[in-house]
């Protein structure tokens, strides 16, 4: 057999698919790789930047679990129930509860933006003491000289975002300069405010009036999906759900309840 030759023309169009094909190979995986935090990365000019990479996974996680059991960690009056649609059970709180029958309910967290805020700062509490330390020792290991002090952080619920402000100073020193950097921020993308205002509205419909009409309520808000799910025992489930967002917030009424047989 024969070896065919091939020509110079023929050689520079193979060379030039080639490059074609490298360069788009790597455009692609600088568009499609996942963004995803890893506090190994580097370099460290922006603290900031650091911790919120290095927190936001842990932000949205409470801003989960909490909102799947009624904004609470630890209850006060729960119950149990586990959803067909789901492999789990939550402890959901009651945010309106009546022990009697027949009887309205009573809101049993009328600060409900102020106590979910409080839970989430708790539930986060570790994860900045990490991020923190974390912060600190990559900056050491890039040759700065770090005087950190954390003095605080708290947890404000905005329309669209959740953010969690951290109070504290980063003095930098390296090859003779000095930096400073105080004061930071994370902030993740949430529709919890929504949710939560949401939530406080049926309860006072719920307290009042012992109904709340969700799907004229859907109507003034599209943006929002409310199912209504009632017990046997008349205990009633409310799921808040955020269309564009997926977000949910789930939590339970008893009140004005009838018992069976005497309906």
């Amino acid at each position: 057999m024969g070896i065919k030759v091939v020509g110079k023309k023929a050689q520079v169009t193979i060379f030039v698919i080639i490059s074609i094909i490298v360069v788009s190979g790597v455009l692609l995986f600088l568009f499609t790789r996942p963004d995803t935090p890893n506090i190994d990365d580097k370099p460290f000019e922006n603290p900031e930047s650091f911790l919120d990479s290095c927190m936001k996974e842990q932000v949205r996680h409470a801003i989960d679990f909490i909102s799947s059991q009624g904004g609470f960690t630890q209850h006060r009056i729960s119950m149990n129930f586990a959803f067909e649609d789901e492999d789990q059970s939550y402890e959901i709180e009651y945010l309106c509860y009546q022990s009697q029958d027949y009887l309205q309910c009573i809101n049993q967290e009328p600060m409900l933006f102020h106590h979910i805020k409080n839970e989430i700062q708790g539930f986060i509490e570790s994860d900045v003491e990490t991020c923190w330390t974390a912060l600190n020792q990559k900056l050491e290991e890039e040759g700065y000289i770090v005087d950190a002090n954390k003095k605080g952080y708290s947890v404000v619920l905005k329309e669209g975002r959740v953010s969690v402000p951290i109070e504290g100073e980063i003095i930098l020193t390296k090859s003779g300069e000095t930096t400073k950097e105080e004061n930071f921020n994370v902030n993740v993308a949430s529709e919890l405010y929504s949710l939560i205002k949401t939530a406080q509205n049926i309860v006072t419909r719920e307290a009042e009036t012992c109904n709340f009409d969700y799907v004229r309520y859907m109507l003034v808000y599209p943006d929002l999906s409310i199912d209504r799910f009632t017990l046997g025992s008349g205990e009633e489930i409310y799921t808040i759900t955020h269309r564009k967002t997926g977000e949910r917030f789930r939590f339970a009424i008893r009140g004005c309840v009838i018992p069976a047989g005497y309906t």
